[in-house]
């Protein structure tokens, strides 16, 4: 989904992007990717590698979506931006977790556009 949002110039676009993401979808026949709980503890990019750190709640939620789309909508999301090639996730500073019990967080995600859908605009 592309959309166009206003935004403050203190905020990151990578935060933007990721709290767009969290706020869900505008069209209603999309469905949410990310928990609607979820908290950013931190946002920083580095050497192309975009860091995440996010609260225990983006590990829950009962999103009807399959393990690994939580994950690749925020990072090609933030691949979109240009400056992101890779993102480093960890939860309340650790990323020695599993997410969902099957992806080890103790990686980090390039752009994967097989999980992209392609829509009609």
């Amino acid at each position: 989904e592309k959309r166009e949002v206003i935004h403050n110039v203190n905020t990151s676009m990578e935060q933007l992007v990721v709290d767009e993401l969290i706020l869900g979808p505008e069209t209603f026949s999309y469905c949410p990717t990310v928990p609607g709980d979820t908290k950013i503890l931190n946002v920083s990019v580095n050497d192309n590698v975009c860091y995440l750190n996010f609260d225990s709640s983006f590990l829950g939620g009962s999103l009807e979506v399959k393990d690994y789309i939580p994950i690749y909508s925020i990072v090609n999301s933030l691949a979109e931006l240009g400056n992101v090639n890779r993102v480093q996730f960890s939860i309340n500073g650790s990323n020695n977790i599993k997410f969902r019990d099957t992806l080890s967080l103790d990686t980090m995600f390039e752009r994967n556009l097989d999980y992209v859908a392609e829509t009609e605009e």
